[in-house]
């Protein structure tokens, strides 16, 4: 009797079908942000019913204010409406959004209730990035707590990454400000060490065009980054692949960093001694506002310092993970694990030749293995468990080109 039937405890016919070639892998989206914020309502068009508290699909300006409303008055602390504009603006489409307030009188934005909402994110499946605009606006201990939340969701699910604004980023104006608040993160995100390279942080703020006032022309409003760096990724994956650095790129619908930083003053941001990276929006001449940083917060890491490392691993693993469920109840023995084997090879074979992986073929770029003396032992195989082993060689960016000259002399 084979070894994995040897736990079966009533007497019967069992019957274990498999797929002669099994089942192909198919790579999950990566460009799916859930947005959490104060809305001017949330309903379902139509029938009027509630949705507060709620993650509800967007695609467009158009669905967002068809479920959520227009924009808070010019004085408010609400910009979620205003963030989904740059949102759209460079590169995002579809989306999930949680509202967790309604703006109006009185109100105001809470800690509690955003938590509330990161709570809902996190039952949801599929959102690939936590986006939480209003968030940077909060008292210093409530901001940690939003924060810290952001991270600890996204480092146990393993299937996101939170980007996050520096705390009170909407005033700081000066470089002083920005490392100020760079500080203030530091310490908010110190007991989330474990987490950190599921999350990144952009400055400065951006004094973004998306904002209109009734005709005239555009108005500049000054609103924290990551929404549009949401958008930047959407844009990125969907045209170079979630393995190249989201970096590089020129934002839409905005007129400049509210701080403007040259090279010698990024170093501290992009190269801080505890490795907690800030990537900053740099103005370039000709070119815009240009997103001059690929670090996650784990910027010391040799394994998990660039934002698309982090990324392409979720997608890898994820995509993997979901194929494999296929597999839960299949026999744990050679025809399964030979299955498993060729289909995950398949699937790192296809990222390799679209350039996700590094090395000249595929026996450089991965190695899969699964079965008895390779991943597993045969007590493994008596408890019922497969162990897939998966090397990747990751792709790193050239992050720091040097030029070398050399002068020849005439004879």
């Amino acid at each position: 009797m084979p070894t994995s039937y040897r736990n079966r405890q009533t007497p019967g016919v069992y019957v274990s079908e498999l797929p002669a070639s099994g089942s192909a892998i198919v790579g999950v989206a990566t460009d799916v942000p859930v947005f959490i914020g104060y809305t001017a309502f949330a309903r379902e068009p139509g029938s009027g019913a509630a949705l507060g508290n709620t993650a509800v699909p967007v695609a467009s300006m158009a669905d967002f204010s068809a479920f959520f409303g227009g924009a808070a008055e010019a004085a408010s602390p609400f910009n979620l409406y205003w963030a989904m504009r740059l949102f759209f603006a460079n590169g995002g489409g579809r989306c999930l959004v949680v509202s967790v307030g309604f703006y109006g009188p009185g109100t105001a934005i809470r800690s509690d209730e955003l938590l509330a909402g990161l709570k809902v994110a996190g039952l949801v499946t599929g959102p690939t990035m936590i986006v939480v605009p209003e968030a940077c606006q909060l008292p210093d201990a409530e901001y940690g707590a939003v924060v810290g939340a952001m991270l600890t969701q996204a480092g146990t699910l393993q299937d996101r990454m939170a980007i996050l604004d520096l705390p009170g980023c909407l005033a700081a104006d000066s470089v002083a400000a920005l490392t100020a608040a760079q500080g203030t993160l530091a310490a908010q995100i110190a007991p989330y060490t474990d987490y950190l390279s599921y999350g990144v942080a952009y400055a400065p703020a951006l004094r973004s065009t998306v904002g209109a006032d009734g005709g005239s022309g555009p108005v500049e409003i000054v609103l924290p980054p990551s929404a549009a760096l949401a958008g930047v990724w959407c844009k990125s994956d969907a045209e170079n692949g979630v393995w190249n650095a989201p970096a590089n790129i020129a934002l839409g619908g905005v007129a400049a960093p509210l701080c403007l930083v040259n090279d010698s003053e990024q170093e501290g941001f992009n190269m801080p001694i505890d490795g907690q990276a800030i990537c900053i929006i740099r103005d370039m001449a000709n070119r815009g506002s240009v997103v001059w940083g690929a670090q996650t917060l784990d910027g010391n890491s040799q394994d998990y310092r660039y934002i698309q490392v982090r990324r392409t691993l979720i997608y890898v693993e994820q995509s993997i993970k979901l194929a494999l469920n296929a597999y839960v109840f299949a026999a744990n023995d050679a025809t399964t694990w030979a299955t498993v084997t060729a289909a995950i090879s398949n699937f790192l074979t296809g990222l390799w030749q679209q350039g996700g992986l590094m090395g000249s073929k595929p026996s450089e770029a991965f190695t899969v293995q699964c079965g008895v003396g390779t991943s597993m032992t045969a007590q493994n195989v008596l408890d019922g468990i497969m162990v897939v082993a998966v090397t990747l060689q990751m792709i790193h960016p050239a992050e720091f080109i040097e030029l070398t000259f050399k002068q020849t002399m005439g004879s």
